[in-house]
């Protein structure tokens, strides 16, 4: 059946009872309607592609889109199929990409893979992190940009933007950068794996990190007397938290340990026939032991008698104001012990780092160092070697002493008067 197509012509098309109903268009060879059996009416085109090959394609229902819009869509059809392309092949793959995050995937997809297929993985406080690293920052710059077209030009802009912004101290937030920096990084080469990406094409290769500055802040001698003198104070309190966090405080500095996972450790942790406290989950990702030297174990009767003479004793070592629960934190303890010891820009993170400043004059062994914080990577431990100074002087000292005792069989000699009694001769 042939009609020009208009809008009242279409209107008064009737459907059949059992089957469709093709109309074709007399200006328009190739364009029809389709009349359901429900009476819905579609606009479909027919064509031939440059190879001869038959197409079908539907163009939208009417009266959604008009006759006119419908003649339009047949053009611009049939025109790009005289041009050598295939309409309906190029939709099917726009559809199918559509679907496939390979193709499509945004950096906001790539978010949502990463943490509940990479992150899950982590520590809660490291995967909190990424949470604000990816929020706050890359998700508002990146998100809705495809995975593929990332550039390393996208990536420099990220890590430079950031750095331009200023914190709360006022300074630069140049290791914020670098930090997002190491999470697109991660982030890119998990896109590989899943091939989201070609293989070796990870965008945030040779985008250099800015310098930072380790902190090297350590306790003094006399900064360690005076930070005694205020916990030996504290130790005599008569509130019950406050002897709690001096003998925190002591605990950390005798040990090395991390103040998470102090903390949080249990009575049930501490092995005294081994002197250690045997840590089942730690920052590695894996049990470690921290050594019990003779001063943290005697802190640590010190807790327990506390603990069991004013009815605080349970399962942790540091319990908390809730039953059952760790310590959260210090109050306003800490503050305080640091506003008296003179320490106001002393961390409690910096009770570890002088622990290895200490082993490090005692021992002068970077393996040593290694062991006590149980660090994964020797570099890390690196940054205590200008420690080592003394403990070498002396060693190098003893070592020419005996040298020199064994080459004068014995006799210890003054080179000196041995080279004057020659120049007389």
């Amino acid at each position: 059946m042939k009609i020009k197509f208009n809008k009242s012509a279409l209107e008064e098309l009737k459907p059949l009872e059992n089957k469709d109903l093709l109309v074709w268009d007399t200006i328009l060879p190739g364009l029809f309607v389709c009349v359901r059996p429900s009476g819905r009416k579609s606009f479909y085109a027919f064509y031939r592609l440059r190879n001869h090959k038959q197409q079908k394609i539907k163009l939208g229902d009417f009266p959604v889109i008009t006759v006119e819009d419908a003649r339009e869509k047949f053009r611009e059809l049939t025109n790009s199929a005289f041009d050598g392309f295939d309409p309906v092949k190029q939709i099917k793959d726009r559809a199918a990409a559509e679907l496939d995050p390979a193709i499509s995937g945004t950096v906001e997809d790539l978010y949502k893979k990463y943490m509940a297929e990479h992150a899950i993985h982590k520590k809660a406080s490291s995967a909190a992190n990424d949470v604000i690293y990816w929020e706050r920052h890359i998700l508002p710059r990146l998100g809705q940009k495809a995975v593929r077209s990332v550039t390393r030009g996208d990536i420099s802009a990220v890590h430079n933007s950031i750095a331009q912004e200023v914190n709360s101290k006022g300074q630069l937030k140049t290791t914020t950068a670098n930090r997002v920096l190491e999470v697109l990084k991660k982030a890119f080469n998990l896109a590989e794996d899943w091939e989201w990406r070609p293989e070796g094409s990870n965008p945030c290769r040779k985008v250099k990190k800015f310098a930072e500055r380790p902190r090297r802040r350590y306790l003094s001698m006399q900064e360690c007397i005076n930070l005694y003198q205020v916990l030996s104070d504290y130790l005599t309190d008569e509130r019950y938290r406050a002897r709690q966090i001096a003998h925190l405080i002591l605990l950390l500095l005798y040990t090395g340990g991390r103040r998470g996972e102090i903390i949080t450790a249990k009575w049930s942790y501490v092995i005294p026939e081994r002197c250690v406290l045997d840590l089942p989950d730690t920052k590695a990702n894996r049990p470690q032991d921290i050594q019990l030297s003779n001063e943290a174990l005697e802190v640590l009767e010190w807790i327990r008698a506390d603990q069991q003479k004013n009815g605080f004793s349970g399962d942790y070592i540091f319990d908390g104001h809730v039953k059952g629960q760790p310590l959260k934190d210090e109050g306003d303890h800490w503050d305080n012990i640091r506003a008296r010891a003179g320490l106001s820009d002393f961390r409690m993170h910096d009770l570890r780092h002088s622990f290895a400043s200490f082993m490090a004059m005692t021992t002068g062994s970077q393996v040593m160092i290694k062991e006590a914080l149980r660090h994964a990577d020797a570099k890390t431990s690196e940054r205590y070697t200008h420690m080592f100074n003394d403990p070498l002087r002396l060693a190098v000292n003893q070592t020419t002493a005996k040298l020199r005792e064994i080459m004068s069989e014995g006799k210890v000699v003054s080179i000196e008067d041995a080279r004057r009694k020659r120049m007389a001769v």
